[in-house]
């Protein structure tokens, strides 16, 4: 599991040490630096092995360059990115001319083979929505998430381990995503899939009133919720799954369901890294802590105000109040998720 990263001169972020837990969110205002860190870590990962150069060329691609990606308001000359995992520490170092890397290669991406070592699996903000037709690669998920329904169609039916079955009726992943998707989304609806070929699946989703609806006369909504169900349902224990933004298209009390469904998935052994900026989620999982489904000591959320100020980490105690690294009970950061209770306050 990965304990801390460490970050210098990394685009905008200038010096931080960010704690990782097996629950990890990333929140705070746009352009602050959020995706900056996941950014970071992939770097990091990518030149740990040459398989993952390979593999994550394309995910990484527009980080290359070391004048784009280097801290312009420090004007730096280097970029430090520190990875501290349960193994060692991973080292990425870079300046216009190099770019080295020490440390063990824990992960690996697209696993194809029974070899028992911790997957990373990447779903972005820029993920491809509604598919009738989807593709069926060797890969898992691909730069937009377009091959997850393909991968989906191929494992469908193959048991997921025993202590990741939440509905005990079947173990098969098919049965696991579908419970997942009505509970998640409170429909009576669940995905399926239907090779066409061996390069591509037909995608539907079978309603309990309407029968087969094809995903663009659907709500955008359930396709998106469907990839970030399947991914975390197909990690397995020890990986790690980092998601942009899973609340897309979701109405607020899905949102808040997806906390539930991510503490489950954490208490799995998977760690998750959640960038978001949705209150009903976050506000779900501290009632999550508070209920005892996930330890306190599990969760953690970094903060980040504004692009120059450092994050901010909070804690979440056994009441599900935010605390500082001191213990002291404190509010969340004003102008962010008090927006809407001041607007209600100035129409009274």
């Amino acid at each position: 599991m990965l304990n801390k990263i460490k970050i210098l001169d990394f685009k905008s972020l200038g010096c931080e040490s960010l704690d990782l837990k097996p629950l990890t969110v990333i929140t705070g205002i746009n352009s602050s630096g959020k995706s900056t860190v996941i950014q970071a870590l992939l770097l990091a990962i990518r030149h740990s092995s040459l398989e993952n150069q390979l593999k994550m060329e394309m995910l990484t691609k527009f980080l290359d360059s070391f004048s784009d990606i280097r801290n312009k308001y420090n004007n730096a000359k280097k970029i430090q990115i520190e990875l501290n995992s349960d193994t060692g520490i991973l080292k990425w170092n870079a300046d216009s001319e190099e770019i080295l890397t020490e440390g063990p290669a824990d992960y690996r991406i697209d696993v194809l083979d029974n070899i028992v070592s911790p997957e990373l699996f990447y779903l972005n903000a820029n993920r491809q929505g509604p598919e009738e037709n989807a593709q069926i690669s060797q890969s898992k998920v691909g730069i937009s998430g377009q091959f997850i329904f393909g991968h989906f169609d191929r494992v469908k039916d193959e048991p997921i381990p025993d202590d990741m079955c939440f509905y005990r009726e079947s173990k098969d992943l098919d049965y696991q995503v579908g419970r997942w998707l009505s509970y998640i989304t409170d429909t009576k609806t669940e995905l399926k899939t239907e090779a066409k070929s061996s390069s591509e699946a037909k995608v539907y989703f079978q309603d309990k009133d309407l029968g087969p609806v094809s995903p663009l006369n659907l709500g955008a909504g359930m396709s998106y919720v469907s990839k970030v169900i399947i991914l975390c349902l197909i990690a397995k224990k020890g990986d790690l799954v980092i998601i942009e933004n899973p609340e897309i298209h979701l109405h607020p009390q899905a949102q808040a369901q997806l906390g539930v469904f991510f503490t489950f998935i954490a208490n799995c052994g998977i760690q998750l890294i959640i960038e978001t900026h949705c209150e009903h989620l976050i506000n779900k999982i501290c009632y999550q802590v508070y209920d005892e489904k996930i330890a306190e000591s599990d969760v953690v959320i970094q903060y980040k105000a504004n692009v120059r100020e450092q994050f901010q980490q909070l804690i979440i105690d056994e009441n599900g109040q935010f605390t500082d690294q001191l213990n002291n009970i404190i509010s969340f950061p004003t102008g962010f998720f008090d927006t809407s209770v001041a607007d209600l306050m100035d129409m009274r």
